[in-house]
């Protein structure tokens, strides 16, 4: 692998010449995979339980993260990405120090959270995990394309409160002042501490390097403070090495806005502390401890004022529905699940349901408001793939279960349709699949036959 000069050059200066040969001989060295549970589809020993049952505990090799609760090892991820189980969102796949961050902030679960530039979902799955229906998250990225795929992992986990935006956060920061409880910040940075695990961003940094992302991370900064309450916690990351990058932005956050201090994060043998005097920060290097390169500082906002503006400069909710079309009540009434705390909005053909804590704006550009029930065309209704995932066997009265050694699941996800078992009554359409009680989406009862009615764009993740 060829390293740029004044990158090792950087990384001398920071490591000194002796630890530098421990860190640069870690290239040669096999790359950590990992695991995190979900634990919006139960315990981490339920969960495990599944997982051992399958064989799939065995055959990605799975071993405790010992600083990360529901997080594990894997010698391999490919047997779980191409598991029916992971459909059912009981696990995301994500390497061990990219799940550092979002466990070093506290969530309450009633908490407003801000995942600013949340894209492909990683952190901000790990939050949803954390809130109740009462609590919002708002996962931003820039990028819409790639907001489509932290949709997805969102939905795929079961996240209830929550809209998805692609917006500039400056953009965001003049409609939501003063509105956050916690925020998180994984910022855009030259990666210098995934050059192990993908080599291609060492182009990436020779044509770019810190300080083009410097200027970028010094923006989102500069947002989030506006966006903060007081008394709220900003928890800022990268995976990269620099200074320039890391300590030097915190400093100048605080030098701009006093208001702001660093805050103690759970230690963890390895966890080494920031540089440039922020000594509160971690620095997690690959030569100290398995996993990738990665910088975390928590913050809080200590304001003068202690009044919260909350100002909502977005203009009031649209298409909110007195009364739901008939065909999707008559659906509804086959949920166990509880809708009375919220309302239910149309927007064209699509029906969303808003818990009364989503504050959704309609200034912003969103890719989801809340949770997508479904679609209503001429008097008929066809629920979503986002509803299916927040239920289970217990949350629907009509059913279909499968096993997890059953090739059906598999055949599902596939777009396949089923003959209909003779024990399968008529009476209402809809059925719920699911794997273990796990739910996988929707089929409808078809004539003779079991219509798939899996979401396509779901079938290849």
């Amino acid at each position: 692998m060829n390293l740029p000069q004044e990158y090792i050059d950087n990384m001398k200066k920071l490591l000194g010449e002796k630890e530098f040969e421990h860190y640069i001989r870690t290239f040669s060295e096999e790359r950590h995979y990992g695991i995190r549970l979900n634990n919006k589809r139960g315990s981490n020993e339920e969960l495990v339980s599944q997982l051992e049952k399958c064989g799939l505990a065995e055959k990605c090799s799975l071993s405790k993260v010992p600083w990360i609760p529901n997080g594990y090892f894997a010698s391999d991820t490919a047997p779980a990405a191409s598991h029916p189980f992971y459909r059912a969102g009981l696990y995301y796949i994500q390497e061990p120090s990219a799940m550092t961050p979002a466990r070093s902030i506290d969530i309450e679960p009633e908490d407003k959270v801000l995942d600013m530039c949340a894209a492909p979902g990683g952190k901000a799955t790990q939050i949803a995990s954390k809130l109740s229906k009462e609590g919002f998250l708002l996962a931003n990225d820039i990028s819409a394309s790639r907001g489509k795929a932290l949709l997805k992992n969102l939905e795929m986990a079961g996240a209830e409160s929550f809209c998805v935006t692609a917006e500039d956060p400056k953009k965001l920061a003049v409609v939501y002042p003063d509105f956050f409880d916690k925020i998180v910040l994984d910022a855009p940075c030259s990666g210098e501490g995934m050059f192990r695990r993908d080599p291609k961003g060492i182009s990436a940094w020779i044509e770019k390097g810190p300080s083009y992302y410097a200027k970028i991370q010094e923006e989102l900064l500069e947002a989030a403070a506006v966006m903060l309450k007081n008394g709220g916690s900003l928890l800022y990351s990268t995976c990269t090495f620099s200074t320039e990058e890391n300590e030097e932005q915190i400093l100048k956050l605080i030098e701009r806005h006093p208001e702001f201090e660093t805050a103690d994060i759970e230690g963890y043998e390895g966890f080494e502390a920031g540089k440039l005097g922020v000594e509160k920060a971690v620095r997690i290097f690959p030569h100290k401890m398995p996993g990738e390169g990665h910088f975390v500082c928590l913050l809080r906002k200590n304001s003068p004022s202690s009044d919260d503006k909350n100002i909502n400069t977005g203009s009031s909710v649209k298409g909110i529905l007195k009364k739901l079309p008939e065909q999707a009540e008559e659906f509804l009434s086959h949920v166990k699940y509880d809708f009375s705390s919220g309302y239910f909005i149309r927007e064209k053909e699509r029906i969303y349901y808003l818990h009364k804590n989503t504050d959704k704006k309609d200034s912003l550009r969103y890719l989801r408001t809340g949770l997508f029930i479904g679609t209503e065309i001429k008097d008929r209704f066809e629920p979503s793939q986002a509803l299916a995932m927040v239920l289970n066997k217990d949350r629907f009265d009509k059913c279909i279960n499968f096993k997890a050694d059953s090739i059906d699941a598999e055949k599902y996800i596939r777009g396949e349709s089923f003959p209909i078992n003779t024990d399968i009554k008529k009476d209402f359409s809809w059925r719920l699949i699911c794997i273990e009680g796990y739910p996988l989406g929707w089929a409808k009862v078809s004539g003779n036959m079991l219509k798939n009615k899996y979401e396509t764009s779901w079938r290849k993740v």
